[in-house]
């Protein structure tokens, strides 16, 4: 497995970009997969880590068989006693970098693939093209969930049920507009479920279930679905084929229901842009801590949208700049405010956002947030019913008025 894109791996698992699956998320997608299956299955788990996918499915349906690949040897001697029904075979296996191939076509296919992105062979990127997915390439860089997905397809016959847990690109970016255009396309019964970004005891993360049936091609609807931490689903909306093929985001459509607007109508998103958003290096108690004063929630204006920020004492901490603009992430009274940088510079904390990016291309960013629209869509698609906040990936999806 190739290592993760962009910045040095502190240790193995993070190496390989493994991320366990909590028990309830294991449980949910192994019993939506499960659902209609009436007699037993040959399993196909891929980077089965420890088990949790194939022991949740294992209490759900019948197993005949189970193949397990794992790339790492401390996963492969554990999945070797894992107390599953049915014959099971282990193989060890770089499953993106082997020749490997199932003995037999598999019934279900579930996969938490590796997050981060890896060095694709032009053989991998191939058959991205030859199957029509047009995975998005950097130089040779490639979403390792993504390319999981693709070998995966390969071997897939028609009737096979597919049960993956990936990342936000895949899910909104339009990059991805081919690699979903032949999920919604060719796969019957398809849910997409959005993930707490708190799931992963490691990491915040965007992260999605894709559930549905190898199916021959045609126009189909697709079920979106929100669940919690606890395994349960607490939201479902209903999207047509065309406007899961531009979002499969659950909070991007359910943002336009209520703000009455239509997909046609919002083509253009902050993704499009070349834009850099990032939350503060530090929260406010730590910043205190460190004598630093910073930029938080509660300093932006009240009745003003811009913001002189005191002299730089970042110590090489994110900081924000004159023409920067200043968002809050977190806070249920506070996340329809914005403000922009006129002068000076200083750090913010991790519950504001900064947005950055040339002069043309922040004026169209900040005509979206200072508007009515940009306040009532902020308010419109945070999460939580408490403590409100606005996850990258939804404000990446934001609609912009030009």
């Amino acid at each position: 497995m190739g290592n993760l894109c962009y910045r040095q791996a502190k240790n193995e698992e993070d190496r390989l970009g493994q991320f366990s699956t909590p028990p309830a998320i294991a449980n949910l997608l192994a019993g939506l997969v499960a659902n209609g299956i009436n007699e037993p299955v040959s399993l196909l788990d891929l980077g089965a880590g420890g088990g949790p996918l194939a022991k949740a499915l294992d209490r759900c349906i019948d197993l005949g068989s189970s193949a397990l690949l794992e790339v790492d040897c401390a996963y492969t001697e554990q999945l070797a006693c894992l107390p599953i029904q049915g014959e099971v075979k282990v193989v060890r296996s770089d499953f993106l970098g082997d020749e490997w191939l199932p003995t037999q076509s598999p019934n279900v296919v579930l996969s938490n693939p590796p997050y981060g992105s890896f060095k694709a062979s032009q053989r991998l990127q191939k058959l991205s093209r030859d199957l029509g997915f047009q995975t998005p390439v950097k130089g040779e860089w490639m979403r390792t969930d993504a390319a999981f997905l693709v070998r995966a397809w390969s071997f897939m016959e028609l009737g096979t049920r597919i049960g993956f847990i990936v990342s936000e690109a895949m899910i909104t970016h339009p990059s991805f507009a081919k690699f979903r255009s032949v999920l919604v396309n060719k796969l019957s019964s398809l849910e997409v479920i959005k993930l707490e970004p708190t799931i992963f005891a490691r990491a915040e993360v965007s992260a999605y279930m894709i559930v549905g049936t190898r199916a021959v091609s045609r126009r189909r609807n697709v079920v979106l679905q929100r669940a919690d931490s606890a395994g349960q689903v607490t939201e479902e909306l209903h999207v047509s084929h065309s406007d899961a093929v531009l979002s499969l985001d659950l909070d991007y459509h359910a943002a336009l229901k209520r703000l009455s607007l239509s997909v046609s109508e919002t083509s253009s998103r902050l993704y499009d842009l070349n834009v850099s958003i990032n939350r503060g290096s530090r929260s406010r108690k730590q910043f205190l801590d460190l004598g630093i004063s910073a930029f938080h929630t509660t300093d932006f204006p009240e009745h003003s949208d811009e913001v002189v920020l005191g002299t730089n004492n970042s110590s090489g901490y994110r900081d924000a700049k004159s023409g920067d603009i200043l968002i809050p992430r977190v806070g249920t009274r506070c996340l329809d405010k914005q403000a922009r940088v006129s002068a000076g510079a200083g750090v913010f904390t991790d519950c504001v956002y900064r947005i950055s990016a040339e002069a043309s291309i922040q004026k169209v960013v900040w005509k979206t947030l200072s508007s009515a629209f940009g306040s009532e869509w902020r308010m419109a698609v945070a999460s939580g019913s408490c403590a409100k906040h606005l996850p990258l990936a939804t404000l990446r999806s934001m609609p912009l008025l030009f």
